[in-house]
C-alpha cells in the first residue's frame, strides 16, 4: 500500500504541476516548459500519457530519454507518445 501511495505522490506532483503551468519547481528553475505539440493548452491526457510513457522510457533502461540525441526535432518517447515537448523560456533580463 504504501508504494501506491508513493506512485500516486508522484504522478500527482507531475501532473499537476503540468497541468496548472506546464512547469514544475525543476522546469522553472532551468526556464523550461511543457507545451503540447499542436499548440493548445496541456489536457489531463497529454500529462497522464506523456507520465506513463516516461514510465517506459525509464524501464527500457533510459532508451526513450536517449531517443532525443538522433531524433531529428530532439523529443523523447515520451514527447512522441504524448504529443508535447518542452520549450526554453526567454531569460529575463534584470536591471543591475
Amino acid at each position: 500500500m504504501f508504494q501506491l501511495y508513493l506512485a500516486a505522490v508522484i504522478f500527482f506532483y507531475y501532473t499537476g504541476f503540468w497541468i496548472r503551468s506546464g512547469q514544475t519547481l525543476g522546469l522553472l528553475t532551468w526556464k523550461l516548459k511543457l507545451v503540447a505539440t499542436d499548440g493548445g493548452g496541456l489536457s489531463w491526457a497529454h500529462v497522464t500519457k506523456r507520465f506513463g510513457a516516461a514510465l517506459l522510457s525509464t524501464a527500457c533502461g533510459g532508451l526513450g530519454f536517449l531517443w532525443m540525441l538522433v531524433d531529428k526535432n530532439k523529443l523523447a518517447w515520451h514527447d512522441r507518445l504524448s504529443g508535447t515537448r518542452i520549450i526554453r523560456l526567454p531569460s529575463s533580463k534584470s536591471a543591475p
